[in-house]
């Protein structure tokens, strides 16, 4: 359940540092006008749904309502990272690394 575009690990590897948390349970990586770009920890089908939802939801979304666990949408300049949490919102330093990783893919979407 880990996909992203050929040749572009730079995109996968944040998504993945991300998976290091427990509470994390999967994350999406879009344009800003909902086209899934890598995802890991869900299928290609939950992405597409997750990412048309907080297309449709607008740029100052911060969360999506989810019937368990919690939907984090943070926008870049670029793109939208999606991350999916247990039930917990994330905590300060989830925070934090998820704000770092969303850094890291506008970097290597940029080089």
């Amino acid at each position: 359940m880990m996909t992203a575009p050929r040749g572009s690990t730079g995109l996968l590897n944040p998504l993945l540092q991300l998976l290091d948390y427990r509470v994390v349970l999967g994350a999406v990586v879009t344009t800003l006008d909902g086209l899934v770009v890598a995802q890991a920890g869900v299928t290609a089908d939950d992405a597409e749904l997750l990412a048309a939802a907080a297309a449709s939801a607008g740029p100052a979304t911060q969360e999506l309502p989810a019937k368990s666990g919690h939907i984090q949408v943070r926008h870049g300049g670029d793109v939208r990272l999606i991350v999916l949490t247990e039930s917990e919102p994330p905590a300060a330093e989830l925070e934090r690394e998820i704000r770092a990783q969303l850094a890291a893919l506008e970097e290597s979407l940029a080089a």
